[in-house]
């Protein structure tokens, strides 16, 4: 199985992952959203309510971008986050189309594994 690795250019096989990220488009009115870990496509045209699957992800930090799908001239969203070991999170894109939120929201490991 594959996992990101923010510290590489490419996808890297590690033995087991401890941490986890999902995105959800909560933004009403939007387009549907491409979402960018450290300048990489990581999920694409997310459409409003749309959850991504959870994707294992090793612990560090990120620069999160989120465009309308199909645009990389202006990000609705751009943010460094740091996951650390062991989470597993929601990371909601919501609020104002004209000034969009975003969040981290830590959920209860024993919920998702």
């Amino acid at each position: 199985m594959f996992y990101y690795c923010p510290d590489a250019s490419y996808m890297t096989r590690v033995s087991k992952p401890e941490s986890y990220i999902r995105f959800l488009n909560a933004l009403p009115n939007s387009e549907n959203v491409d979402i960018y870990l450290n300048n990489k496509l990581f999920a694409n045209s997310l459409s409003y309510r749309g959850f991504t699957k959870y994707f294992s992800i090793m612990p560090g930090t990120y620069n999160i971008k989120i465009f309308n799908a199909g645009s990389k001239t202006k990000p609705l969203v751009n943010r460094r986050i740091y996951i650390k070991n062991n989470t597993i999170l929601t990371a909601p894109i919501f609020g104002d189309i004209k000034d969009p939120s975003f969040g981290i929201v830590n959920e209860d490991r024993k919920s998702v594994v």
